[in-house]
């Protein structure tokens, strides 16, 4: 009786809870609060952010309406299923309010999820400084700023990046489970964005090798039952494609019409955009004819171009070239703003190279004096904060207050 008593004491049950707790917080991973004050922050920038952006311009657009409209119904997403995952977003946002706001803030989160992924590819390829400096510029630019708040599905062509973060985590890590799933849920909903099939066309045979040895681990049943349920996923693109021809025509990305004497003289349409001037009037996305980098990106775009060159051996700039000849192939075919809008996430990368690039000669003088190598730093984080200054000025100052974007943000913002 004295030892039953004794196991309800006081001292000994203070001791038993203490082991008790001890023993749940040596479970926890170490970087569980690190990872929960990750996503208390991630929430509050995504909110926030959805709050301003989607308010810029404060009227909305015929195109921006006509999208909201077509994602209202399960009717008008099946006639055309194309961003699919966009749209079903969209319907589901929808269902509580009819402002144009929600599907720009569906837009908002796409291009929020894509600057982590870009942060992780280029934290992957180069280093965390480069990222961080290279996502400052993403996240800042007028162009990317005004496609990722419009109410329009033209930003799900940023998501590669999404792509191709999942699958560099599949191939430099240990998940056997989560990062092929991820992929595999990923690759199916990106079939829906249109031009996914020459980009699936890249990636196969860049790592056709690695391909053929994952296939040849599986058995027979389960790539039959993969391809059954790749079939089913996909079953709406495909009967509506039967339905609609410019369904399939929208997914190939190709135009109504080509007009052959045109190819030559738009080949340099998208690259022209970015340093030139661009080159058709969008006030959608655009300040008047405006190039869509400053003299800064710019400049440490074409040094990144070069540092790629010197290593064009690596996986990473065939992906970077490959990308490139699709974005000026659609530009020669009359979809400039598709071509725009497509080469975004790589004309980053390649200011990543150019910013590693102007490191790396730095560091190579100042090996192992940690001033010098913070100094250069600092230089360079001055002429990204230079660009982000006068981009975030196009974007909430110059564009909202252009006559032509009042004359083409001219309707209500919630649909009657």
């Amino acid at each position: 009786m004295k030892r039953i008593k004794s196991l309800f004491s006081g001292g000994v049950r203070n001791e038993r809870i203490a082991q008790f707790f001890s023993n749940m917080r040596s479970k926890i991973p170490k970087k569980t609060p690190q990872i929960i004050a990750g996503c208390i922050f991630f929430s509050a920038i995504a909110g926030f952010s959805i709050w301003v952006l989607s308010q810029i311009p404060e009227r909305a657009s015929s195109l921006e309406v006509v999208n909201t409209m077509q994602a209202e119904s399960w009717e008008e997403i099946l006639r055309n299923p194309l961003y699919l995952p966009y749209k079903l977003a969209s319907f589901l946002l929808l269902l509580f309010t009819d402002s144009v706001r929600s599907v720009r803030a569906v837009s908002i989160v796409v291009f929020m999820m894509c600057g982590v992924a870009l942060f992780s590819l280029l934290k992957r390829w180069h280093s965390t400084r480069v990222a961080v400096l290279t996502l400052l510029l993403f996240a800042t630019n007028a162009t990317v700023l005004t496609i990722s708040r419009l109410a329009d599905p033209l930003v799900m062509l940023f998501s590669w990046s999404i792509l191709l973060s999942i699958l560099l985590w599949l191939l430099h890590s240990n998940s056997k489970h989560i990062a092929p799933v991820s992929l595999a849920i990923v690759g199916v909903l990106l079939l829906y964005i249109p031009g996914s099939i020459y980009v699936f066309f890249v990636l196969a045979l860049l790592f056709s090798n690695r391909i053929k040895g994952f296939l040849r681990g599986l058995s027979l049943r389960s790539i039959i039952i993969s391809t059954i349920v790749l079939f089913i996923a996909v079953g709406p693109l495909i009967f509506a494609s039967m339905n609609d021809v410019g369904v399939i025509r929208a997914w190939l990305l190709l135009p109504e019409s080509i007009i052959l004497f045109d190819i030559p003289k738009n080949i340099l349409a998208v690259p022209s955009s970015y340093f030139y001037r661009f080159q058709i009037a969008d006030p959608l996305i655009t300040v008047g004819r405006l190039p869509i980098l400053d003299i800064a990106s710019g400049a440490l775009m074409i040094l990144g171009a070069y540092s790629y060159y010197r290593n064009r051996v690596l996986e990473r700039t065939k992906i970077l070239v490959l990308g490139s000849l699709l974005a000026v192939l659609l530009g020669a075919l009359g979809q400039v703003r598709l071509g725009v809008a497509i080469f975004l996430p790589f004309a980053f990368i390649l200011m990543a190279g150019g910013i590693s690039y102007l490191l790396d000669l730095w560091y190579s003088v100042f090996p192992k004096n940690p001033l010098a190598r913070t100094i250069a730093f600092v230089f360079i984080g001055l002429i990204v904060l230079a660009s982000a200054s006068y981009q975030l000025k196009k974007f909430f100052v110059v564009w909202p207050n252009t006559p032509e974007t009042y004359e083409t943000y001219d309707q209500p913002r919630l649909i009657q």
